[in-house]
């Protein structure tokens, strides 16, 4: 950032400092902020002007947007069974963006969100709310952001910048072959200045499948143990003869012989 500009921001910091708090407790729907946490977005904005340029393309000092920036949701399947997945909020087509605000709308009866990732790379300071309630009914029903930094960042047509990423999951009576809409609102969308810059949205949907099945695991195979042969006994007949044991003395058998 040159000096000159470095200057004039250090003397309107206060200024935007306050002006980012109060713009995040109105839109967040998250309550009243503790001076605790303005003094802790002061400081981060404060670090911001003495930080090199946030991820994503440079821009001019004097850079303004001329053709619409993009921000959509990217497309999902989501297994059923409590697996996530993990979709992106990207921009693109963009120059100089300085702070951004959206909702993406979902449809609670078929799905969650568990988890939001914010691109603290690129932006200084940012807040996720997984549980806001969009219409009012008690029910949360959107996942609302916030991202803002006094860089500015930059992005091309063909290289979308992650705004944040929100992981899912399927619930209540979702279904496999249903498919399910995101709708992407974007409520402010301005540049490092605080001026208001043009955009377009574009809505995504989540298809939901099937569970992957565990893969069988085959039992082992045991092998043969061979059964050792055995030699058949010979029983000796009765009345038959034994043969002589070789090399053993030969019995004589003589008859009786009676004196008269």
């Amino acid at each position: 950032m040159p000096s000159a500009v470095r200057d004039q921001s250090l003397h309107r910091f206060p200024i935007v400092a306050a002006v980012y708090a109060a713009r995040l407790q109105s839109i967040c729907g998250l309550g009243a902020i503790s001076i605790a946490a303005v003094l802790f977005l002061a400081l981060a904005l404060h670090i911001s002007l003495f930080s090199a340029p946030a991820q994503g393309m440079s821009a001019p000092d004097a850079a303004e947007q001329t053709a619409p920036a993009l921000v959509r949701a990217a497309n999902g399947v989501l297994p059923l069974g409590g697996i996530s997945v993990t979709l992106a909020v990207s921009v693109s087509n963009v120059v100089n963006l300085g702070a951004v605000t959206a909702e993406l709308g979902y449809n609670n009866t078929v799905l969650a969100p568990v988890h939001c990732r914010l691109n603290r790379a690129a932006f200084s300071v940012g807040l996720c709310n997984l549980t806001y309630d969009s219409n009012g009914d008690g029910i949360a029903d959107a996942v609302r952001f916030n991202l803002a930094t006094l860089s500015g960042v930059s992005a091309s047509a063909n290289a979308p910048l992650m705004l944040v990423e929100v992981s899912w999951i399927a619930t209540g009576t979702a279904a496999v072959g249903m498919t399910t809409p995101l709708s992407t609102t974007v409520s402010n969308f301005a540049n490092s200045d605080g001026a208001a810059s043009p955009f377009t949205t574009q809505d995504s949907q989540i298809a939901f499948e099937a569970a992957p099945q565990p893969t069988a695991t085959p039992l082992p195979t045991n092998s043969p143990i061979p059964t050792p042969l055995t030699t058949p006994e010979t029983t000796p007949t009765a009345g038959s003869p034994t043969p002589p044991t070789p090399g053993g003395a030969a019995a004589i058998f003589l008859p009786v012989v009676a004196s008269p």
